[in-house]
């Protein structure tokens, strides 16, 4: 029998704890006043693009947390909305 030794994840900086909680808020509002989903997904893709650009040192974290918002704006909502093409990456 072998034991793997497993090594705790690193403590999130301050600046990644701060993300994440700027992208809960995010998705609270965005739940609360976008008057369908498909409004609600293109907010977010358009704030998601925004701050990989304005810190790139955030994209892993950003793509991640894009991801997770989208699923649960979509499980909030039902089926997922016919969306029209985002013009974020534009």
């Amino acid at each position: 029998m072998s034991t793997t030794a497993t090594t705790p994840a690193p403590a999130p900086d301050p600046e990644s704890r701060a993300f994440v909680d700027l992208a809960h808020q995010l998705l609270a509002v965005l739940r609360a006043d976008a008057p369908d989903a498909a409004t609600a997904l293109d907010a977010l893709i358009h704030t998601y693009v925004a701050i990989v650009r304005t810190h790139p040192q955030l994209g892993h974290l950003a793509q991640r947390s894009l991801v997770s918002a989208s699923r649960a704006l979509l499980a909030s909502h039902g089926a997922p909305p016919t969306l029209p093409p985002s013009t974020a990456f534009h």
